[in-house]
């Protein structure tokens, strides 16, 4: 159906993870083929700079997911009780075209897209942050992602880097 070549066929609600090269976007399906996620850019693919604007958009799954893979991934199910589909994909409308804050560690399209579906924003790369911290390890890359958004928010953070 997809040009992933995907054969899952989502629920409207669901969490859709697509894999970027070097991150993963997420969105969450509307039904009819469309999705609705928080982009910086208008096609989802860029990495954000601190104290950028996201907005909410509503496209067709295919066109976010271009030739990257994707899959259905409500991984919190077993932990909170999600919304009612037709609960989820209301929410998800009313934000669409709606412009919000954007924070690579605080309010990401995978927070935008736990919330709607769990009412609790929640990121995996949060825990990474958390990770880096506690064990001073980090990519070049998010280092300075990290290092940028502390400074955003006036703090200073002195901490060692491992560069691997």
């Amino acid at each position: 159906m997809w040009s992933s070549g995907n054969k899952q066929q989502p629920k409207p609600g669901d969490l859709i993870e697509i894999f970027r090269s070097g991150y993963q976007h997420w969105a969450v399906y509307i039904g009819r083929g469309h999705v609705v996620h928080l982009v910086v850019t208008g096609d989802g693919s860029s990495v954000p700079v601190p104290g950028e604007m996201g907005v909410v958009l509503e496209q067709k799954l295919e066109e976010v997911v271009g030739n990257d893979r994707w899959r259905i991934n409500n991984y919190l199910d077993k932990k909170r009780k999600p919304q009612q589909g037709y609960a989820i994909v209301k929410q998800a409308i009313g934000f669409i075209d709606a412009r919000l804050p954007y924070s690579v560690i605080k309010s990401n399209c995978e927070h935008f897209a736990t919330d709607l579906r769990y009412e609790k924003p929640t990121s995996r790369q949060r825990f990474c942050s958390n990770y880096i911290f506690t064990h001073h390890y980090c990519t070049a890359l998010f280092a300075v992602l990290l290092l940028n958004e502390q400074r955003s928010n006036n703090c200073i953070v002195v901490t060692k880097f491992k560069w691997i």
